[in-house]
């Protein structure tokens, strides 16, 4: 099929933006909540949260662009 490709890269995407995503909710769940410490830890937290959100964003761009 001349369409794998283009499928294995939409896959390759989405679970890179969804993998992100989970990060990203991890980080503010540690910031906010007793997960990890009582009170939360901010310190932790906060950049997991700006590393998933970096990737849900940044990394399918940077795929597509190493790709072509």
């Amino acid at each position: 099929m001349a369409d794998d490709g283009g499928k294995r890269d939409f896959l390759i995407f989405t679970a890179l933006r969804l993998s992100g995503a989970a990060i990203f909710i991890l980080g503010v769940a540690i910031t906010y909540s007793d997960l990890v410490a009582k009170g939360g830890m901010p310190f932790l937290g906060i950049p997991m949260a700006t590393a998933g959100l970096a990737e849900a964003l940044f990394a399918p761009r940077i795929v597509r662009r190493l790709k072509a």
